[in-house]
């Protein structure tokens, strides 16, 4: 199908990218490189999935009794690490049912459209959550656990990281999906602070800064600034996405070239030879 105009009707919807994007490295004209790929995608995947079941059966110290466990649903970091968990599984099952295509031989289907999706949709929020927190939440009175540092850290980390391994397009266009992720959060937390709901402390707000019964305005400023930012950490991602694509096409361009002077100059000494 080829890469579509970054301004146009398709690059707002999903359609606009070659299938083989959806499942694949970037670089994939070694079967090893391949492997690799597939193998990267199941232990990451596995390892995500393992730590959010622990997270959710072992003790943990930010709830008063364990009746506030099932709170652990009101935080906007467990949003992210569920949301951004989902997106690694179904990641990884697109990827081992495309190992064996070719871009010829399939179109783009409604689960790889879902695995584009998943990953646009998700791939700011967890390196957004991650500033956020150690920006506005943690202070030296908090606890750091290895939890602390898989859902404000590792997750960050890994998509930065998969970003130049990866195939997957980010477009332009589809800033309104990091977008909706926050302002999903948002109306949840409105909704839930006027209903009466309380964090796992007992507090009669989820975060301090999102508190709407005490400084609305203070809340929605924060608000307002938080799915701002998503957007801007989109568009840096984009720029990403553009410069992987550049530096691949010209490392790619390099070694053709060299292989075809290495095969013109066998040529001119056979020839040579033959004389």
């Amino acid at each position: 199908m080829g890469e579509g105009k970054e301004c146009s009707p398709q690059s707002f919807l999903f359609s606009s990218t070659d299938s083989w994007r959806l499942y694949s490295p970037e670089y994939r004209a070694a079967k090893a490189w391949r492997i690799f790929y597939l193998l990267w995608r199941w232990c990451w995947a596995i390892f995500f999935a393992v730590f959010l079941i622990f997270t959710g059966a072992a003790e943990q110290t930010w709830y008063d009794d364990e009746s506030q466990r099932v709170k652990w649903f009101i935080y906007l970091t467990n949003w992210g690490m569920l949301a951004f968990t989902i997106a690694q599984l179904v990641n990884t099952a697109v990827c081992t049912a495309g190992f064996r295509l070719h871009e010829s031989s399939e179109g783009i289907k409604w689960y790889m459209k879902l695995n584009w999706f998943l990953y646009e949709f998700t791939s700011g929020e967890t390196i957004l959550i991650s500033l956020l927190f150690w920006a506005l939440i943690y202070d030296d009175r908090y606890t750091l656990t290895i939890d602390t540092y898989i859902t404000h850290g590792v997750n960050g980390l890994h998509t930065l990281i998969d970003l130049w391994i990866t195939a997957m397009p980010i477009k332009a266009l589809h800033f309104y999906l990091p977008a909706l992720f926050g302002l999903l959060y948002i109306v949840f937390s409105i909704i839930y602070d006027y209903s009466g709901g309380t964090n796992a402390l007992g507090k009669t707000y989820i975060y301090s800064v999102l508190d709407w019964n005490e400084d609305a305005t203070f809340a929605a400023i924060y608000s307002v600034g938080a799915i701002v930012g998503l957007i801007v950490l989109h568009f840096i991602l984009f720029g990403f996405f553009k410069l992987r694509v550049r530096l691949y096409g010209y490392c790619s361009s390099r070694n053709n070239s060299r292989e075809l002077n290495t095969k013109t100059n066998r040529y001119d000494e056979v020839e040579v030879s033959e004389y």
